[in-house]
């Protein structure tokens, strides 16, 4: 078994808080209608993508982490899907959601990255 990694060390988890925190916020602005369509669908994307960024770094081998690492990164694209989604039909206007999606994309990019040098390491 292979040393555990602390995922809160990680600058992609941390920014990828960050983007939870944000969109938490901006969705609870959402009408009503919205609730169990895009909030949810946008906080568990959220969420996934942090979950999974830190049960990948408790898995046992590189691959493993490496697969987890995959699915935040899959997660993190209906993030970005969602979050168009929603300023396509207004519900987020641009000065809000260009930064954020600026933000989500350097999460692609760092887990991308990450899934690189894990298993480049495995």
């Amino acid at each position: 078994m292979e040393e555990m990694q602390d995922f809160r060390k990680l600058r992609v988890w941390q920014l990828s808080q960050e983007v939870a925190d944000r969109v938490y916020q901006i969705t609870s602005e959402f009408p009503p209608a919205q609730l169990h369509c895009l909030t949810d669908q946008l906080r568990r994307a959220t969420d996934s993508v942090t979950g999974n960024i830190a049960e990948g770094c408790g898995r046992a081998t590189k691959k493993e982490m490496a697969q987890f690492l995959h699915i935040a990164l899959g997660s993190a694209n209906e993030v970005d899907n969602g979050l168009f989604r929603a300023s396509r039909v207004g519900l987020i206007k641009d000065p809000v959601y260009l930064p954020l999606r600026e933000q989500v994309f350097d999460v692609r990019k760092m887990l991308v990255s990450l899934i690189k040098r894990v298993r480049e390491g495995a």
